[in-house]
């Protein structure tokens, strides 16, 4: 083994953070466009540029959220709890999904993009309720509860959390990308 799973989890807790501040920022940039000229030309300037980035960046973070959660399961040998599994079936198809629109050129992907992605953090959302408050549900299994953190990165940091920045970025891009129409007849 390369890299031990403290070193990974570490690695995972810093891109979380920074997936975090990047997809608050983005979204908070896309509403300050509402309000203000100078933010709306910065908005227009970067998508006018950027739009095919922003998916292809977008359908990259699910790729990797995917191949983390199942290195997470099957090289470290944590078992996904009841919410893992829901956020891992947001998660999962988003990595497909993105990249074929990617590779189409289909930014009309970016609706199953924005409720798959919508969906899966709220899941996080209240998987990290659990887990902060430590609730006991009935619909988490007992001898594996939604409860047990695995990872403590950085005395906060846990697997829904690191989901919750995945899903919150590929959120904030897919509100980024506009979508692209061609008129046959200007071609």
């Amino acid at each position: 083994e390369i890299m031990g799973l403290a070193t990974v989890s570490t690695i995972f807790g810093y891109l979380s953070i920074l997936s975090f501040i990047s997809g608050i920022g983005l979204i908070g940039l896309i509403i300050a466009a509402n309000f203000s000229p100078g933010s709306a030309k910065m908005l227009a300037d970067l998508r006018s540029s950027h739009n095919r980035n922003a998916l292809m960046f977008a359908a990259y973070i699910a790729a990797f959220c995917m191949l983390g959660s199942l290195y997470l399961s099957e090289i470290a040998h944590l078992v996904p709890c009841r919410y893992c599994w829901f956020q891992r079936i947001f998660m999962y198809p988003l990595a497909f999904i993105l990249m074929a629109g990617f590779i189409r050129s289909d930014y009309g992907i970016k609706f199953y993009g924005l409720l798959l992605s919508g969906i899966g953090g709220l899941i996080s959302l209240y998987h990290i309720r659990i887990q902060v408050f430590n609730i006991h549900s009935t619909s988490c299994d007992p001898m594996n509860p939604c409860t047990t953190r695995y990872l403590d990165v950085f005395g906060f940091m846990t697997i829904p959390m690191m989901a919750f920045a995945g899903f919150l970025l590929i959120f904030a891009l897919l509100l980024f990308v506009e979508d692209v129409y061609y008129d046959d007849e200007n071609e």
